[in-house]
């Protein structure tokens, strides 16, 4: 079984996949970017290892990041450090061209 295909990837062969060997990155979406996104990307950050990157963003960031999610994040051990609420076309990484 092949391994799974990601959209956005920020290293690419000449036939626009993902170098052998490096890490899948994933974008986790949502409008505010303020909880569920933001915890699925320390949580990727953690258990993906050199695997896989995490990448939060929403349509339309709120600019801040719930308390309770935060609380959570640190209460399970996950590497929380200056998490911010970002918006998507400012993020580090292109999508893939198909």
């Amino acid at each position: 079984m092949g391994e799974p295909d990601s959209a956005w990837n920020r290293t690419a062969d000449a036939e626009g996949g993902r170098e052998k060997g490096q890490p899948f990155n994933d974008l986790f979406l949502c409008t505010g970017d303020s909880a569920p996104s933001i915890m699925a990307e320390a949580i990727m950050a953690r258990k993906g290892v050199d695997r896989l990157n995490g990448f939060s963003a929403g349509s339309h960031p709120t600019g801040k990041v719930n308390p309770l999610a935060l609380k959570l994040l640190r209460e399970l051990n996950h590497g929380v450090t200056e998490p911010r609420s970002k918006d998507w076309p400012n993020l580090p990484i292109r999508p893939r061209p198909r």
